[in-house]
């Protein structure tokens, strides 16, 4: 009787299994886990330099990481300087969404916190608010001390601007540039506590 061959793909696909396995552990999870589903709130991935930094960091995160599912909600359709790696949803797919949101201003806050998701991220990319006179002080209130809301800012200043006008704790960690594999971390993190 001839010795039985072992096919190479398999080898071949028992390293891509090793690797997946290392990359999601860095955040984290383990090949097992559930699919983990994110909405990023954004008002448009059209022509800004917030949009091209979003796009960037999704484009990143998608070629380096598996096990996360990210999705764009835009308010907004307007031509993009990147074509998206992930499926781009109109805002009206914020009803019944019940995984974690990353919103990146005043309006795309609002929508998330109108809707059902128990876990918002606000990267505090300006502070818009400080030029928004036509908001009353209650809806500033509701945005900034919702909860369900975990304050993301991209200076000490802004942190400390925040905390001082709304009395709300702002999270510790501060980007610069928006960055979801960070992002990923704390929404992981905070899933793994509850």
């Amino acid at each position: 009787m001839a010795k039985k061959q072992k096919n190479p793909k398999s080898k071949e696909a028992f390293h891509r299994k090793q690797k997946a396995a290392s990359q999601v552990a860095t955040l984290g999870l383990s090949l097992d886990d559930k699919l983990c589903s994110v909405g990023i709130v954004i008002k448009h991935i059209g022509y800004c330099q917030l949009a091209f930094d979003i796009l960037k960091s999704v484009e990143q995160f998608c070629f380096n990481y598996v096990g996360v599912d990210v999705n764009f909600i835009i308010q907004q359709q307007n031509p993009s300087l990147i074509k998206p790696l992930c499926p781009v949803l109109s805002v009206d797919h914020l009803i019944g969404w019940r995984n974690p949101l990353i919103t990146t201003d005043l309006s795309t806050t609002m929508d998330a916190i109108n809707n059902v998701s128990e876990n918002i991220y606000y990267y505090v990319y300006d502070l818009d608010f400080l030029n928004r006179w036509d908001l009353q002080t209650s809806v500033l209130n509701r945005i900034f001390q919702d909860p369900r809301i975990t304050l993301i800012t991209r200076h000490h200043t802004y942190k400390e601007i925040i905390e001082q006008e709304f009395g709300v704790s702002v999270c510790d960690e501060i980007m610069l540039k928006f960055d979801l594999r960070k992002i990923m971390r704390m929404i992981l993190k905070g899933k793994r506590n509850e």
